[in-house]
């Protein structure tokens, strides 16, 4: 009973799904990497600084 009175009141919308503003997706291959690295651990891609307008996107 209380798993579904759950579901019913706190199940998150598209609308309110928290977005991680500490990851970015890789320029070259699109994996999730820190925000902050300036090189991709997966594929070694340079990535652009990251501007106030990008993270909004």
């Amino acid at each position: 009973m209380f798993q579904i009175l759950y579901q019913i009141f706190f199940r998150k919308t598209n609308s309110q799904e928290y977005v991680d503003h500490s990851k970015k997706s890789c320029r070259t291959c699109g994996k999730k990497i820190k925000a902050e690295f300036s090189f991709c651990p997966y594929c070694g891609s340079k990535q652009d600084k990251q501007t106030h307008n990008d993270k909004e996107k």
